[in-house]
């Protein structure tokens, strides 16, 4: 349920806006249902590139 899974995602990113993971699996719903995904991702690569935090946990999982 791609659908319920990205107004989970939405909802985490709206109480914690800088949730690098939480962008990450909103764009790949998006994948799937249609959306802007590359927002997303791109969120993702910019919070990322200025976070030591979220930095670890994307290597660790392998997201990009």
């Amino acid at each position: 349920r791609y659908d319920l899974a990205a107004r989970r995602f939405k909802a985490v990113i709206k109480s914690v806006p800088d949730h690098a993971v939480a962008h990450y699996y909103l764009g790949k719903c998006y994948e799937q249902i249609g959306g802007d995904a590359e927002a997303e991702f791109a969120m993702f690569r910019e919070i990322v590139s200025q976070s030591e935090f979220w930095e670890k946990y994307a290597v660790h999982f392998g997201l990009e």
